[in-house]
């Protein structure tokens, strides 16, 4: 986990950083999520590559999109993968929407139980987040 930064943001910071992107340099919001959830995803290959269980738990914002860009990305590659969703996924709105129809589309499975907690070599917090 060497290559984390080390660098942290406030949420304004954040926020202010990604209206930047969006209105400054039209990078649109959804390619902004996938490049946190490829970045995540990157740092699990690296660096977790032999766990055999990896879980994404997500909440009901932006936050949840990047864990189901992330949990789209492990399926595609063949990881064991679960979700549990915290919240309906159906009432997700926008991005996070967006991510979770494309989650669907590789053979998603979530769940609403946390039964799989115990089972997983990597846990994705995408609960919280902006």
């Amino acid at each position: 986990m060497q290559n984390l930064p080390t660098t942290l943001y406030n949420v304004a910071s954040v926020v202010q950083l990604e209206q930047l992107a969006i209105q400054q340099h039209n990078i649109p919001a959804y390619t902004l999520m996938q490049r946190a959830g490829k970045a995540v995803f990157e740092v699990i290959k690296a660096d977790y590559s032999r766990c055999k269980n990896i879980l994404v738990v997500c909440g009901g914002g932006n936050n949840a999109g990047d864990g189901y860009v992330v949990a789209r990305l492990l399926r595609l590659a063949d990881y064991d993968i679960s979700v549990v969703s915290l919240s309906d996924p159906e009432k997700l709105q926008n991005e996070a929407r967006q991510a979770w129809q494309d989650w669907c589309e590789v053979g998603h499975n979530y769940h609403a139980d946390t039964a799989y907690i115990k089972k997983a070599g990597v846990i994705v917090d995408a609960l919280l987040g902006t």
